[in-house]
């Protein structure tokens, strides 16, 4: 599962529950868009994570709908 589709599925009631996430830390800016029909997007930009084996933080650019 992509960090991405991890943060999309753990969404509840427009918060991320990180207990069911498999990082240490996650940081990440995220800005809120409205389109038609009332629809939510969060776009994600510089998303960093530490993951729970110890590895360094990773840095991932780009966004994440």
């Amino acid at each position: 599962m992509s960090v991405s589709q991890a943060i999309k599925s753990e969404v509840i009631d427009g918060e991320i529950d990180f207990s069911k996430l498999l990082f240490d830390s996650l940081n990440f800016y995220a800005t809120l868009l409205q389109f038609e029909n009332n629809i939510f997007y969060f776009i994600v930009d510089n998303l960093s994570f530490k993951e729970k084996s110890g590895f360094e933080s990773k840095i991932l650019t780009g966004r994440f709908l």
